[in-house]
Order: structure tokens, then C-alpha cells, then sequence
């Protein structure tokens, strides 16, 4: 529930929907990185994403640089010291994963909420809350539609059993 809400608060401050956060949340979660870890790279990725490439590759390259395949971050122009890198991994892993958070940080870092203070931006984060704002219509509205459903159902057995009957009527008048 909480990087559900982390992703919503992301949305506020970026051009990326909170369905597509999630999204990336869970796949990074494939990479058997856990909660406390996906909330810090969600908004390195969302600001290397604001520079290059798409959400899903570059959470498919983060993942696989925080599982030992740093080599998919230089693709992206992420420059890794590799000596500082091998230092980071000589402490553990959590000196390296920090490692790696900072060099995110030295090539993206505020890149995501900065482009959405743009015009375009802005634009973008409109729709996000349009988006959110159907959601939430449809989610309301459901139990009406359901509702309605069952009466149209109901109406149509009923016009069914009519039309028995008028037939019924008819056979024996005529």
C-alpha cells in the first residue's frame, strides 16, 4: 500500500501516471529488490527515464544493474567509476547499491520534476489527473451499473414470461 501511495505522490510532482509507477515498481520487485529499495530508485528511474529511453527499459536496466549487470546502465549514458564500483561492492551489497544511486543521481538527478514545471509538463500532468479523475468516476459509478444490469436482466425475463403469457392468451381465445 505505501509505494501505492508513494506512486500517487510521484504522479504529483512528475509527467508519469501513477499506474505506470506501479507498474515499474513491480517489475523492479522481480529483481528481488524490497520496498525500502524500490522507494529509492522509483525516482532515479522516473528522472533518468525524463532524459532517455522508455519506463519499461530502463527498469529492466536498473534492475539488472542491482543484480550485478552495471554494464546496462553505460547504454543510457550513466557513467560508473568502475574502481569506485568495485570498492562500493568490496563494503556489501548496500554500499554498492548506494553506489549506484548516486551515480544515478550525478546524471539525472530533479530531471523528472523539472520537466513537469514545463508547459508540456504541466500538460501532461493534467491528464494524469483526468485519468485519476475517471478512475474514480468509474469506481463510483459501478455499483449503479451493476445495479443497472440486474434490472435490465430482470426486465427482459420479465418481458420473456409477458410474452409466454400473451401467447398462453392467445391459444386459448383463439
Amino acid at each position: 500500500k505505501s509505494l501505492i501511495e508513494y506512486a500517487a505522490a510521484l504522479q504529483n510532482v512528475t509527467t508519469f501516471g501513477d499506474e505506470q509507477i506501479i507498474q515499474a515498481a513491480s517489475q523492479l520487485a522481480t529483481y528481488q529488490l524490497n520496498e525500502k529499495a524500490i522507494a529509492a530508485v522509483l525516482p532515479r528511474l522516473l528522472d533518468m527515464t525524463s532524459s532517455t529511453g522508455t519506463l519499461e527499459g530502463n527498469t529492466i536496466a536498473l534492475g539488472k544493474a542491482f543484480t550485478g549487470q552495471i554494464g546496462s546502465l553505460s547504454r543510457y549514458g550513466v557513467v560508473i567509476d568502475k574502481a569506485k564500483l568495485e570498492i562500493a561492492r568490496s563494503k556489501g551489497v548496500h554500499e554498492e547499491f548506494n553506489f549506484i544511486i548516486q551515480q544515478l543521481d550525478n546524471n539525472y538527478k530533479g530531471l523528472a520534476e523539472t520537466l513537469a514545471l514545463t508547459p508540456v509538463g504541466q500538460l501532461d500532468q493534467m491528464e494524469n489527473e483526468i485519468s485519476d479523475l475517471n478512475e474514480e468516476l468509474g469506481r463510483l459509478g459501478l455499483p449503479f451499473l451493476k445495479q443497472w444490469t440486474e434490472l435490465k436482466l430482470s426486465l427482459t425475463e420479465f418481458a420473456s414470461w409477458i410474452g409466454i403469457l400473451m401467447e398462453e392468451l392467445q391459444k386459448r381465445s383463439g
